[in-house]
């Protein structure tokens, strides 16, 4: 089989198929250029595509964790609401009621906030991230 016959066979395969432009290759150096920039352009538009991909989904993310978020600091904030309650009017409620002394409670509540808090940062920072700003 010669160079005619297989030409012929493989039909406009040859000249869709891209070929760095050298001296001896006989391709256009202005076509190659053009080829190239019309591969960046697309390779581009592919990149922004899944950059706008990516932002609505940190979106959605955003928001349902915003939601959990202001759920669980709610959810702390009435739980420490109701344990001072409790200090203050457990023995009016029931006689047998013990309340905590207070270095107890104010380790309880010390730690846990700040558990709390650390958590919510990192986990605010991670959502609510800045490309190019400081984690």
């Amino acid at each position: 089989m010669n160079d005619a016959q297989l030409k012929q066979m493989l039909g406009g395969l040859y000249e869709s198929v891209i070929v760095p432009a050298t001296s001896d290759s006989g391709i256009d150096s202005d076509e190659a250029k053009n080829s190239l920039k019309a591969e960046e352009d697309s390779l581009a538009k592919e990149l922004q595509k899944s950059n706008l991909a990516d932002l609505a989904t940190a979106r959605g993310q955003r928001v349902v964790y915003a939601k959990q978020v202001f759920r669980l600091v709610f959810g702390w904030i009435v739980t420490i609401f109701l344990l001072l309650i409790l200090q203050m009017f457990g023995t009016a409620m029931t006689s047998q009621y013990r309340p905590l002394s207070e270095p107890v409670l104010i380790a309880l509540i010390s730690s846990t906030t700040v558990n709390l808090i650390g958590t919510l940062i990192l986990v605010l920072k991670y959502i609510f991230y800045i490309p190019g700003s400081k984690r």
